[in-house]
């Protein structure tokens, strides 16, 4: 009959597991919780010694029996298996980053979660408590191996790191250590720069209805998505400068910039000119630069 038994010997408290052949799938599957959802440890407390082999004996007796009279569903059991990584998480998400953190965090670290680090710790069926250096190594190790880049698994890494600072705070757990930064095999790419001509060249290449913003960008120096939801009002025309109050996360407004200060920046008088002619534009917006395609306007406009 098919299916095996095993320890896990190579976390703080070992549990034994079921290993089962689906020919369904040509896969197998493991199966680290008994039918009531628990783990099976190798010893429980208040418990005789190897109380969890004997849960999984009595498991895999069960599925077998459920074999031999054609009833057997893989889902019964590995539906069971669940951990409280990706739920504490996700908590995390929208009890703390959610509310502190601009949408374009949020949604970087929902991808996190629900590319890399859910499927992980569930295939793994690793809680909260049992991370350890160990744990961490294997999944950096992982991500690596996945064929990340070493920004974006350091990248993941954080977004961990982060949420175990706060499991650490609100559940009690030991803090881990993480692996070192050294080991990602970080590098600064070099600036690829254009030449003035080269920029020019580009400007004139241009729709005329795309120049000003690019231009504006070019004079003062300032983000792409501040410069995508600079209003009309934020134009001091008296004075001849802009306040930068608010940018652009995730293609959602957002009322404070990227460094949460407010930035008053004198307007170059290369561009005034320019000011002039589209403040008294696009009367029916409030927004100085009126483009549908702003969001996305780098790989959109000016990459092409």
């Amino acid at each position: 009959m098919k299916g095996s038994i095993h320890l896990r010997k190579d976390v703080a408290d070992p549990w034994w597991y079921v290993v089962w052949y689906d020919p369904k799938t040509d896969k197998r599957a493991r199966i680290s919780r008994y039918m009531d959802g628990s783990r099976m440890y190798q010893t429980h407390p208040n418990t005789e010694k190897d109380f969890g082999r004997k849960q999984a004996e009595k498991l895999l007796a069960q599925m077998q029996s459920d074999v031999e009279r054609g009833a057997f569903r893989l889902e019964r059991y590995t539906g069971i298996q669940r951990t409280d990584v990706d739920e504490f998480y996700q908590e995390w998400m929208d009890e703390v980053i959610k509310r502190n953190l601009k949408p374009g965090t949020y949604k970087a670290y929902q991808i996190y979660l629900d590319s890399w680090i859910k499927p992980w710790f569930r295939e793994k069926s690793i809680q909260l408590h049992e991370i350890d250096y160990h744990v961490l190594v294997k999944l950096k190790n992982h991500l690596q191996d996945s064929g990340l880049s070493p920004k974006y698994a350091w990248n993941i890494m954080n977004a961990l790191h982060s949420m175990m600072r706060y499991a650490a705070r609100v559940k009690g757990i030991q803090m881990p250590e993480f692996p070192e930064k050294k080991s990602y095999g970080l590098t600064k790419k070099k600036i690829q720069w254009m030449t003035k001509e080269e920029f020019w060249k580009a400007i004139g290449a241009l729709p005329e209805v795309h120049k000003p913003i690019f231009l504006w960008l070019y004079y003062h120096f300032r983000r792409p998505g501040e410069a995508c939801v600079l209003r009309k009002a934020d134009y001091d025309q008296i004075n001849r400068a802009f306040y930068i109050r608010r940018t652009l996360s995730a293609r959602q407004i957002v009322e404070t910039t990227k460094t949460a200060s407010e930035h008053y920046v004198p307007c170059k008088a290369a561009f005034k000119p320019i000011a002039d002619k589209i403040i008294n534009e696009n009367l029916d917006s409030p927004f100085l630069f009126v483009n549908p395609r702003a969001p996305s306007l780098k790989k959109r406009i000016w990459h092409r």
